[in-house]
């Protein structure tokens, strides 16, 4: 089996191999018995992210992309989905997203949350070291400890007004 990291390589209309992605993506990593049929698929116009079916959920993003906004449709992320993606700058969630998938961290300088996302998770981005700028939306209640700590090029933090704690070492080693 083949984990393909670029949408590009897929020929996505008359190729069966969508279907093992979409296994992989799905059936493996969920035991859940209703995936377990579902083995259709569809992929947006722009070729940057594989969806379900019902194109609310994203599987997989190209790893060329820099620039993620996740669209406005788009309620869940799979955990993997941007595990590839080691070129992200910019990274926008839109008002719909409730919980922030893995980030590869390597190139991140922008991070906007949205107003729909309820917790940012501990050391969720510790040690990113590029990050440049952070936008909390407001439904976020609390940064929890150590979620931006060491992320020495941090400039910029906008708070949204849902915030009431912010736990401990949440931004220690934020020198800039």
């Amino acid at each position: 089996k083949t984990w393909v990291e670029n949408l590009q390589e897929l020929n996505v209309k008359n190729n069966n191999n969508i279907q093992q992605l979409y296994l992989r993506a799905y059936v493996l990593q969920d035991t859940r018995e209703d995936w377990k049929n579902n083995l259709e698929v569809t992929i947006n116009t722009d070729d940057k992210y594989l969806y379900s079916e019902d194109g609310t959920t994203i599987l997989l993003c190209d790893s060329s992309v820099t620039n993620v906004v996740i669209p406005e449709n788009v309620t869940t992320i799979q955990d993997d989905a941007f595990y590839y993606c080691r070129n992200i700058e910019t990274f926008v969630t839109g008002d719909t997203l409730t919980l922030l998938p893995y980030i590869p961290k390597g190139s991140l300088k922008s991070i906007t949350i949205g107003n729909s996302v309820t917790s940012i998770g501990d050391q969720s981005f510790m040690n990113c070291s590029s990050l440049e700028s952070v936008t909390i939306g407001n439904s976020v209640t609390t940064i929890d400890s150590y979620t931006f700590s060491g992320s020495s090029s941090l400039k910029s933090v906008t708070i949204g007004n849902g915030v009431t704690s912010i736990e401990q070492d949440a931004f220690s080693g934020c020198i800039s």
